[in-house]
Parts: structure tokens; sequence; C-alpha cells
């Protein structure tokens, strides 16, 4: 009796397993392990048998039908669009090997495609609705897409960002920013101190009253300044007696000077990517940037549904723009010059897509979520592809693949490799400081005039 309704419970449940439960025995009035039960041990094994032939199923060269648009280093298509490589595909070749199926490769020039106002899809996952294929090899996953397609194993996490042709501008205030500031403290503090000791030695030293000394505390200040440019020397009256003094101060400032050019060429033509933008918002009211987002990408369905209010307020401004066409796209980001173009694009499709054009992140990221294969719905032996797809995660062939199709050594554009001319926007410091000094002069100069002739 306990064996006919071991038999009946899980026959009602079809897949259930349950190899670690309990079930109680009357002939020894307490629980036992079910899998002690001989009936159950019979059935978990014709259940295991009929998952492992799901799993390591043999396909004996069945045709797969695979279709997707050219997308470089992700598919591209080649012998006239019969077969694929490129990072995915190459995973489904392996799966192919490895399932021993024919991969029957269809090049398309329609994309991912959307679910439309009456509810049916276009695109990629309409063709894959209607059972034109059985595989569209890269999908982001979304709930929204399970009405049409199966989800595979997912063969990475990935991240959205704004990306945009960065602008590199060179640092005005590179003079000021050779040191940090914890050096130019140090300096100026021993700039003091050099130009207190000669004052307090030249006094010491020279037994004439003060008042006809002919030297200030800022005459000395003055002139250990222009020893530290290397532009003097110490004062006239001190040369045979403050040797140790000058040779100091003409030491340090030699040693000042040496830190100091060693640096400067680099700091003045350095170049620096400053973002336009942090977020959305910024984006939105401090620059003149407009959005572009590929169609059926997790962006698009996420503004589309207008799920933030600052998802609604760009497309009120028309600050958004949706296209399918990924050369159009990166045409527009990469070389329009009447306006300025932002994209949302995965951070690892980028490193394919961006080897041509130079494209920088700006902020942090917005969206992220899982990459797989879309399967035709209520496919047998998708578990099979499922569990293959996990081997190539485990023996870290998918590792290998990413690094030769994607370059995850690339780095973004850092602009140092570009050799131009020192221009005015990179030197007009200097002038603005001379420009200052001799204006601070000539008002010294007045000053003086003009005490000299109240004096008299």
């Amino acid at each position: 009796m306990i064996n006919l309704i071991i038999v009946v419970i899980i026959g009602s449940f079809g897949e259930c397993q349950g190899a670690n439960g309990v079930i109680w025995n009357k002939l020894k009035d307490d629980f036992v392990p079910i899998s002690s039960i001989p009936s159950f041990l019979a059935m978990q094994e014709v259940a295991l048998a009929r998952t492992r032939i799901l799993e390591v199923h043999n396909f004996h060269r069945a045709p797969i039908r695979l279709t997707y648009y050219q997308e470089r280093y992700i598919t591209d298509f080649y012998d006239d669009n019969t077969k694929v490589t490129g990072l995915v595909g190459e995973i489904w070749n392996t799966l192919a090997e490895h399932l021993n199926f024919t991969l029957v490769v269809r090049r398309t020039d329609t994309y991912l495609g959307m679910q439309t106002e009456n509810g049916s899809f276009s695109g990629l996952l309409g063709i894959l609705g209607r059972n034109e294929v059985d595989v569209v090899p890269r999908v982001q996953t979304y709930t929204v897409r399970l009405e049409v397609l199966d989800f595979s194993m997912a063969f990475w996490k990935t991240r959205y960002r704004l990306y945009i042709r960065p602008q590199w501008k060179n640092d005005v205030t590179w003079m000021f920013t050779v040191f940090r500031w914890e050096v130019w403290t140090v300096v100026i503090t021993l700039f003091l101190i050099f130009g207190m000791i000669s004052f307090m030695f030249h006094t010491t030293t020279d037994r004439r009253p003060q008042s006809k000394q002919g030297y200030s505390l800022g005459d000395h200040l003055l002139f250990t300044f222009s020893m530290m440019c290397n532009q003097g020397n110490v004062l006239p009256a001190l040369k045979r007696k403050s040797k140790a003094l000058d040779v100091t101060i003409s030491f340090f400032a030699w040693l000042i000077l040496l830190a100091f050019s060693s640096h400067l060429i680099s700091n003045m033509t350095n170049r620096t990517f400053i973002p336009p933008f942090t977020d959305l918002e910024s984006l939105t009211k401090s620059t003149k940037y407009n959005v572009i987002i590929p169609g059926g990408t997790f962006p698009y369905i996420v503004f589309k549904k207008r799920e933030k209010p600052i998802y609604n307020t760009m497309q009120e401004k028309n600050r958004v723009l949706f296209l399918d066409n990924v050369t159009e796209i990166y045409h527009k980001v990469c070389f329009s010059k009447k306006k300025k173009y932002a994209v949302f694009e995965s951070e690892l499709i980028k490193l394919a897509r961006g080897r041509t054009c130079p494209l920088n992140p700006t902020g942090i990221h917005y969206f992220e979520t899982w990459v797989a294969s879309g399967i035709i719905k209520g496919f047998k032996y998708k578990r099979s592809i499922d569990v293959s797809i996990i081997k190539l995660h485990e023996v870290g062939i998918m590792d290998v693949l990413m690094d030769r199709w994607l370059q995850v050594k690339y780095q973004e554009d850092s602009g140092k490799d570009k050799i131009i001319s020192v221009d005015m926007s990179q030197v007009h410091l200097v002038f603005v400081i001379w420009f200052v000094g001799v204006v601070i002069s000539l008002i010294i100069v007045f000053i003086e005039i003009m005490s000299a002739r109240w004096s008299r």
C-alpha cells in the first residue's frame, strides 16, 4: 500500500524528485529515508535516466536553424553567409561540434525587434515566434520575451552605459599642478625661512644702526626669491659674509628647478577627458547631447515603458533617438559635426564595436541584464544546450572566446598618443601671470612716485 501511494504521488508531480525526503514506516513506528524504499529507487533511476538523455542528447547531425544580422566581432558571416564566426558565432559552432548537430546559418538584415501594440512581436523575435528559425544567438533576457522564446543558459552579465566621442582638453593650470599642494607648502615655507635667515644674519653682522643698513625684510625676501628662480644672487652686502647661505639656497633652488622642469613638458602637453555630464538629468539640463538607443536592447524597452520621469522628459523634449541600424548609430556618434550624440551601449559589446571609433563612458552604469540565446519555445533538447553552455563556462572556453573577440585588454582612448603643437590655450596662463606682474609693478611704481612727491 505504501509503495502504491509513493508511485501515485511521484507520478502526479512528473519530474519531481525527493531523494533526501523521509516517509513514515508503520513497522518501525518512525520516519525512514524515502530512498530506502525499493520502488522509489526504481522510479528515481528511471527519472534520472530520462533527465540524462535530455542533458547529453546526440543530435546525429540534425539541423538547427540559426539566424541573425551582421554584427562585427559578434556574429561575422562568411562563405556566402552560410557560416558564422565571432564571439557568439563561435559559441554556437562549439555547441554544434559538442552536441553533434548541423548549424544551418542564415543572415538577415532584420534586427531583434520588439513587442508591438497588438501584442505580437516584430523582427527576429517575430520570426522565432512563427517557428521559422530555432535559435536567435544573442538576446538580452527580459521577461516579456518569454512569450515567444525560451532563454538558454546565460553567456554573461552586461551593463549599459552612455558612451560619447571624447573631447580632450589641456590643463590650463599645469604650472601649479606640477607639484602637489604639500610640495608647494614646503617650498614656500623654506623660501620664507631662507629670507628670514638672510635678514637676521644681515642685521646681526652689520653693526651699523638699522636705519642705515639699507635693506629691509622685503629686500631679503625678494633677493631670496630671485635666487630660487636661478635669476640672481644674495644681497651685495652679504656676498663675502654668507657663503654657506648662498650655497644652501642655490643648491635648494637647483633641486626645485630640476624637479619642476622634469615634469614641465609632460604637464603642459597633457590632455584630459572631462565628462560633460554625469547622468541623464545633467545631460538634459546642462548639455546639448542627444541620446541614441539601439532598438531591441534593454534600455530601449525601459525607455519605451517610461518607468522614470526623466525617461518621459527626454522623449518629450526630443532628446532621444531610437535607431536599429548599428552603422547609422555609430556614424552619428562618431562623425556628426552639427549635433552631439551619446549612445547607450553594453560594456562588452562596446569593446567589439569601439575599435574603429574610440568612445569613452560617462557616469555610472544605468542598466544591468543577462545575455543569452533565444531558443524556439518548447524545444525538447534545450536542456542539452544549457548543460553544454555550463561546461563552456567551467572549462574556461567562454573566457577564451571573450578574450579573443572582445579584446578585454582594449583600453579607452587616452588621447595621449596624439602629438599636437602647443597652442595658446596651453601657455596663456604664463602671459596672464606676466601681465599681472607688470600691472602690480606699475602700481608699485606709481605709489612710490606719489609717496616721494608727498614727502617733499
